[in-house]
């Protein structure tokens, strides 16, 4: 103890950096990022019930112990903003230099974001951006989202559509008014009775 307290006689800058809320908020961050990096890409709406859980919670504590405008403001409010801001740091990181899906070649944005295709898919371009993609990089494989490939292999068809597995989020998008497609739905069985039909 006596050693923290000579560190902050010594340093009063460094340690006033130290304990600030901001750095508590990146080492927060840090270690929730971490924690998640082992599930490939968690669904958003729970990291953020999550995280909006334990937001309430602290602003809840703030406000019993009456605390000041300015101290909602710096101990809640700012570290927010440094929590999330350090999310995505992390995130844009870890998708872009260390996923198992970095060796595919690919626009970086569409890596780091999924901004890139909701774009390309909102303008009706990203069937022949994707196809101008493989040809450019001259891949069977391109990598076009954070954890989304495109494969322009016939021979590939079967290995990876044979089996059953369930199709992943991206369909959603394509359901039109709420009814799935033959091509859109993600579930098996129905996609079987269709499939028979068609």
């Amino acid at each position: 103890m006596n050693a923290i307290t000579e560190f902050q006689k010594a340093n009063p800058n460094t340690a006033a950096i130290i304990t600030s809320p901001h750095s508590a908020a990146v080492v927060i961050a840090l270690i929730s990022c971490l924690a998640l990096s082992p599930i490939p890409e968690p669904p958003t709406i729970e990291v953020l019930f999550g995280y909006q859980l334990l937001n309430f919670a602290l602003l809840s504590v703030l406000i019993l112990k009456s605390a000041s405008p300015a101290v909602l403001i710096e101990y809640w409010l700012l570290p927010n903003f440094t929590y999330i801001a350090a999310c995505v740091v992390f995130a844009v990181i870890g998708r872009l230099v260390f996923s198992s899906l970095c060796r595919f070649p690919g626009p970086k944005v569409a890596a780091a974001s999924k901004y890139w295709m909701a774009k390309e898919l909102g303008n009706g371009t990203f069937s022949t951006t994707v196809k101008k993609l493989h040809k450019k990089y001259n891949a069977p494989v391109v990598r076009t989202g954070p954890n989304e490939l495109s494969v322009n292999d016939a021979e590939a068809i079967v290995k990876i559509y044979g089996g059953k597995y369930q199709r992943g989020p991206f369909y959603e998008g394509a359901k039109l008014r709420g009814c799935a497609s033959i091509q859109a739905t993600r579930n098996q069985d129905d996609h079987v009775i269709w499939r028979r039909i068609w």
